[in-house]
């Protein structure tokens, strides 16, 4: 059937008279789009992706009348092509996105970026990720919507952090939290951003042997946030700092474990604080050698009782 849809276009593109003008190019983009819908029936992405893209070419011919249907096309092929080869969709995306974008509708253009960077994310593509995290967020300014601007820039911050560029990623967190903290609605998620700024800082004193600088930080994140003042998180964060400034990283786990024993860290924290722990005692030691040292030198500085070593192991790592 798409073939025969394929016939029926270039069959009108071939249509010569006085009168065939625009109304050629309408037809035949038609029947494009007819074929692009049979091939996706099909589960045939790339040659759908193909078709929709004829159409929209097509349409473009048209001029002004036609840009919605364009538009829609471009989109359409897009979503297509994201089955099978992101970078085709990109392509076809960003011409969808013009189109919004001279309509004023920055909105749209955006929630077309921030897709393609979810799928980026997912491919573990970062820097193509960040790309389009970083357009989505410029269409989303463009159109005044503050918040999904900034949690787009929490995405990055996320994906920055986890590839060591821990400096970007505590500026991310640190706007965030102040938009937070100015906004009614938003202002519980202050504890979150600053606690994840804060392991940033972590990270960045154990590279730098600077704790001291990360106690000025913590300080300030304090009286940034009430919200964060005084939390779980934010003891954790001064007990930590203490354990480094001082190297006992007995100390650092039992912290850590005490946090843990009321509630468990989200992975991407307790990744941070293996960074901080590692840099601190070599990588090469491992934490249950560490912790049967303790254990059997008697010298562990645990601020709070472990059932057993296990748990550490179970519960950090």
């Amino acid at each position: 059937m798409a073939t025969t849809y394929i016939a029926k276009a270039e069959k009108e593109l071939k249509r010569w008279g006085m009168f065939a003008g625009q109304s050629k190019y309408e037809n035949a983009a038609e029947f494009y789009k007819k074929a692009g819908s049979e091939y996706k029936k099909n589960k045939d992405w790339d040659a759908a992706g193909a078709m929709f893209v004829k159409a929209a070419e097509t349409f473009e011919k048209c001029g002004d009348s036609c840009d919605i249907d364009a538009r829609t096309c471009w989109k359409d092929a897009g979503q297509c092509f994201k089955k099978s080869n992101l970078d085709d969709a990109a392509e076809c995306y960003h011409k969808a996105a013009a189109y919004m974008q001279a309509s004023n509708t920055f909105n749209r253009a955006a929630k077309l970026f921030d897709e393609l960077a979810s799928e980026y994310q997912k491919e573990n593509e970062v820097e193509k990720a960040i790309k389009y995290y970083n357009l989505a967020i410029e269409n989303f300014e463009a159109a005044d919507d503050t918040n999904s601007a900034n949690r787009k820039y929490l995405e990055i911050a996320n994906m920055e952090a986890a590839r060591g560029n821990y400096e970007v990623a505590r500026e991310y967190y640190e706007t965030n939290a102040r938009a937070a903290r100015d906004n009614q609605l938003l202002r519980w998620g202050a504890k979150g951003h600053l606690f994840k700024a804060s392991l940033c800082t972590l990270c960045i004193s154990a590279q730098n042997d600077t704790f001291e600088d990360a106690l000025e930080k913590h300080d300030f994140y304090c009286g940034l946030s009430d919200i964060f003042d005084g939390t779980r998180e934010q003891k954790l964060i001064q007990n930590l700092i203490t354990a480094c400034m001082a190297g006992n990283m007995n100390q650092f786990v039992g912290f850590v474990q005490d946090y843990e024993s009321i509630g468990r860290l989200p992975q991407w924290e307790l990744d941070r604080l293996m960074e901080v722990k590692n840099r601190m005692e070599g990588a090469s030691e491992d934490i249950e050698d560490l912790i049967n040292d303790s254990v059997l030198s008697g010298t562990s500085s645990k601020p709070a009782q472990m059932e057993n070593e296990d748990d550490v192991l179970d519960d950090f790592l």
